[in-house]
């Protein structure tokens, strides 16, 4: 089984995991989402993390478990909502698992589980967690549950845990030309920044690799290429001919526009995209070390270039049973 199966990484999943002879039971909170995503060969199962009691007859007869369904935002945002998909959901599925006596979870956990790094190292699963206290509830709820689902390895039910970095992926149709001519030529500012990232298309070879390969009670970091903002400017430049720009913002002033922006939208519903709290999350550089998962389970990620020669030029759609 495998839940989320509408998202972006559950959907590539399910098709891989049925190329590669799996029985496969697809989870969706909706008969729509099933409608667009379940491929032929696969099994719909329905249900919300929310109210967990269809876990157990949903999990029964399956050997593994690949938990993919999560809450994600990088906003601020109340805890307890997060908390409840995340934490909670994991639960019930560890849960769901024991009842069903399942053999093996994957537990699709996040690098924002691991930490970032103050000085630009690349972290690796040894890295202490140093997320706390950000405004953004996202990255420990993600800690607590990944942190749930290793506790739960033992003899009966055997954990894996991967850790995805931001991941990016073909569309599920090709870019038009048309769309190609309106991206901006030249961007009017920027702030340093330092992310991974990594093609969904490798996470899942990743999420096989850790199901059939992965040793219980590990985790295993699945991030692609560490880019900072100069590298992110010249692919930029490079492929979609944006311009870098020339102006610096520094991180005080953002954090000035941020104060203010919040304070400008804080009795509407839509929250600003940008906040004090992202803000702070710059003072970090987000790059990971994937040796881990190079060395045991064999994983070799594409390189970013690659992808984004496959996204503009190339890209395969994903099913959609609409056709």
């Amino acid at each position: 089984m495998v839940t989320g199966a509408s998202g972006q990484l559950g959907r590539r999943l399910v098709l891989r995991l049925l190329e590669s002879g799996y029985r496969v039971r697809a989870h969706y909170r909706s008969r729509s989402k099933a409608d667009r995503w379940l491929p032929s060969g696969a099994e719909a199962v329905f249900g919300d993390l929310l109210e967990p009691s269809w876990l157990k007859r949903a999990a029964a007869g399956c050997r593994y478990v690949i938990h993919c369904a999560a809450k994600v935002s990088l906003r601020p945002m109340p805890l307890e909502p997060m908390r409840s998909v995340n934490v909670e959901g994991t639960r019930a599925v560890i849960q769901a698992c024991r009842e069903a006596e399942v053999k093996r979870l994957v537990h699709v956990s996040s690098t924002a589980a691991v930490g970032g790094s103050k000085k630009g190292a690349a972290l690796d699963e040894t890295a202490e967690f140093n997320l706390f206290g950000t405004g953004i509830p996202y990255f420990e709820c993600k800690r607590e549950s990944e942190l749930l689902a290793l506790k739960a390895n033992d003899g009966e039910l055997e954990t894996v845990v991967v850790n995805p970095s931001i991941m990016i992926s073909p569309p599920d149709r090709l870019i038009q030309e048309d769309e190609k001519r309106r991206f901006p030529k030249c961007l009017p500012a920027y702030f340093e920044f330092g992310v991974n990232v990594v093609d969904t298309r490798d996470v899942v070879e990743g999420i096989i690799l850790a199901l059939e390969k992965g040793r219980p009670g590990e985790r295993y970091i699945l991030a692609g290429e560490n880019i900072d903002h100069n590298r992110l400017f010249a692919l930029a430049e490079k492929y979609l001919n944006i311009g870098k720009p020339r102006l610096k913002v520094p991180l005080f002033l953002l954090y000035l526009v941020g104060a203010i922006w919040e304070a400008a939208t804080f009795h509407k519903s839509r929250k600003p995209p940008l906040n004090r709290a992202i803000v702070r999350l710059a003072g970090y550089r987000f790059y990971y070390d994937s040796s881990k998962a190079r060395n045991e389970l064999g994983w070799q990620p594409r390189s970013l270039e690659q992808s984004i020669k496959d996204i503009l030029v190339s890209a395969k759609p994903v099913f959609d049973s609409r056709g």
